[in-house]
């Protein structure tokens, strides 16, 4: 088996990425670095939403108590 360059981890003669780290064999360094900066702007969007969210509900709860209590 060969070994992936960045993490080395094992791959699959012929893989063009590492099931391991995710990164590509083959592309330059520019292209492999957009890529990772587009999945990690990608992952921020996912979680700013489900914080925004969390926060609404626990405000919804704190006044229910708070009406509910006086």
């Amino acid at each position: 088996m060969k070994r992936c360059p960045y993490c080395g981890g094992e791959i699959k003669p012929g893989a063009g990425q590492c099931p391991h780290c995710d990164r590509q064999f083959g592309q330059n360094k520019d292209e492999q670095e957009e890529k990772a900066s587009l999945s990690s702007m990608d992952a921020y969007q996912r979680t700013v939403p489900t914080w925004i969210f969390v926060v609404v509900v626990l405000l919804a709860v704190i006044g229910l108590v708070l009406v509910f209590v006086t």
